[in-house]
């Protein structure tokens, strides 16, 4: 593979994770505006009607629940760095002087150590997402739950 190839290909692959990243943080953004206004709701409901005490635990475990789906897609948006090796350029001048002194195989390692970085960070964003998504569901169950054992009493 020639050097251009290589070269765009890993532009293309940044991009591509860029791009992922910025839909993991909107599908987080989109679930925590379903949970937190329902886990308000939910509780606000429970305390309310006066659940009998099975149907209390049991609210109160998915108000739990409800706010682990919260720190979980709070883990999803919080920025943090991957793994990969790399200095950091802060300041546009560095980072210039950086670019103009290097030889194109040092910028295209650190090319392709920031696309390793970035997978990094979309692997650990997926991970809490669908962490996130299983304790919702967890979640909507206990509350659904929570319902039945209201009516039937």
């Amino acid at each position: 593979m020639d050097l251009t190839a290589i070269d765009t290909e890993l532009r293309e692959r940044r991009t591509h994770a860029r791009t992922q990243t910025q839909q993991a943080d909107a599908k987080a953004t989109a679930l925590a505006g379903a949970v937190v206004p329902g886990l308000a709701a939910a509780i606000a409901a429970g305390a309310l009607i006066g659940l009998t005490p099975a149907a209390t635990v049991v609210g109160w475990t998915a108000a739990a629940l409800g706010l682990a789906v919260i720190g979980q897609l709070g883990a999803v948006v919080w920025p943090r760095r991957g793994t990969a090796p790399g200095k950091r350029h802060r300041d546009s001048d560095a980072l210039l002087d950086f670019l103009e002194r290097n030889d194109p195989r040092v910028l295209r390692a650190h090319l392709a150590a920031e696309v390793i970085d970035l997978n990094s960070i979309l692997d650990r964003k997926y991970q809490w997402l669908r962490r996130a998504l299983t304790t919702a569901a967890t979640a909507t169950v206990f509350a659904a739950s929570t319902v039945a054992l209201a009516l039937i009493n």
